[in-house]
């Protein structure tokens, strides 16, 4: 078996899992809950990945951010989205 092929079963593994874990726990939850709140909680998972890249506006506009700190969070972001 190729590296491809094993990349591609693993995240096929991962993405079953994850959506069988959120019909046994993601959706009754929600179902319990307003709509608002339902659907206000799972983005708040995803409000962090779009602050983390405001790190090179900050630097543009004259904080002092390391570039090596910006791209090291850029990329432990990229790595993280990736993983999902």
């Amino acid at each position: 078996m190729n590296l491809t092929a094993a990349a591609v079963i693993a995240q096929t593994i991962t993405f079953v899992a994850l959506v069988t874990a959120g019909f046994w726990y993601a959706v009754p939850w929600m179902r319990r809950h307003a709509l608002a709140t339902a659907l206000a909680i799972p983005l708040w998972i995803h409000v962090f990945r779009h602050v983390a890249m405001q790190i090179f506006s900050a630097r543009k506009f004259g904080f002092d951010i390391p570039l090596s700190l910006a791209r090291e969070i850029a990329w432990g972001d990229v790595a993280g989205a990736s993983s999902r």
